[in-house]
């Protein structure tokens, strides 16, 4: 038999009981699943961010690798492959990470802007070897606050 807290209805037993939630069991209720659901939105705000980086990186990348098969393509003697600036490998250095964060504007052979990028690129004659341009391509943007890079480097032979 069933006690008197259960009433049987069509062969089923139902709870009859007044006892509910307490006013102080339903905010612990609150609580939990606000945690939880401020957990979920940081996890959430922090992939927006990585996403947004990953995206400007590839971004910057394509470009640099586009500017750099151009380059190659070109003739040896072609005026987007002369060393303007007349500084050779050490306008290179300029661009390299160990030396330097950011590709030097100023001091780069050739400049264009590609919505919030900027291409840079140097030219060192006969380096490494007579005969041979070492081409440097830069991409450089502005990121949260500071500036960030992708160098891309090959050598083209006459």
């Amino acid at each position: 038999m069933l006690s008197s807290r259960f009433l049987k209805i069509r062969g089923l037993a139902v709870f009859s009981g007044n006892a509910g939630m307490s006013l102080i069991e339903l905010m612990v209720a609150i609580l939990i699943f606000s945690i939880g659901a401020l957990a979920v939105l940081t996890m959430t705000s922090g992939s927006f961010q990585t996403n947004s980086h990953s995206e400007a990186i590839d971004g910057a990348t394509n470009l640099g690798r586009s500017k750099m098969d151009l380059l190659m393509s070109l003739a040896y003697d072609d005026a987007s492959l002369l060393d303007v600036t007349a500084d050779g490998v050490a306008g290179l250095a300029d661009n390299h990470p160990a030396t330097s964060p950011l590709g030097d504007p100023l001091r780069a052979d050739f400049s264009e802007t590609s919505g919030r990028y900027q291409v840079l690129w140097n030219v060192a004659n006969n380096a490494p070897v007579n005969g041979a341009k070492r081409i440097a391509v830069i991409v450089i943007w502005p990121w949260k606050s500071g500036m960030k890079q992708v160098v891309f480097q090959s050598v083209k032979a006459e």
